[in-house]
């Protein structure tokens, strides 16, 4: 697996000083979950890229959002390193 990031479209703090509440909007669907606050650095949130395709990759996110799966498939140009 491979590490990149992802832009959130929202960051703030969690109930506990080691949590952040992120948001993300891939393809007009808004996805949100609670992480680690080391998941995320710039207002981007760390992603594990599962399979890689030629316009759309597979991604793991670090915790459960809380609707739907931790995997998503969106486009790679979505993706950055840092």
């Amino acid at each position: 697996m491979s590490s990149y990031f992802i832009k959130a479209s929202h960051v703030e703090d969690g109930m506990f000083a080691n949590e952040r509440i992120v948001s993300l909007n891939v393809e007009g669907a808004r996805v949100t979950l609670i992480v680690d606050r080391g998941d995320v650095m710039n207002e981007k949130l760390r992603v594990n890229v599962l399979q890689r395709g030629h316009e759309r990759v597979l991604i793991d996110l670090p915790r459960e959002p809380i609707a739907g799966s931790s995997r998503m498939v969106i486009p790679a140009s979505l993706l950055s390193r840092e």
